[in-house]
């Protein structure tokens, strides 16, 4: 009995490159669309961060005593 043929693992140069043998399993790419769903609500909630801090911060000053 012969033992299996050892296969060498791609460099990370080859990695990086794509000029590895071995094939890769990699999600195809979505076209862009995949980040969508998630730059949309964080861009959302900066804005929405962003006015409720500027009304809270004049009755927080109205509240308490300014110094």
């Amino acid at each position: 009995m012969t033992a299996p043929a050892v296969v060498p693992l791609p460099s990370l140069v080859e990695r990086s490159v794509g000029l590895s043998s071995v094939p890769s399993i990699a999600a195809p790419p979505a076209g862009g669309w995949l980040a969508l769903p998630v730059l949309m609500p964080g861009t959302f909630l900066i804005v929405l961060d962003f006015f409720v801090v500027n009304v809270t911060i004049p009755a927080m000053q109205g509240t308490w005593a300014r110094t």
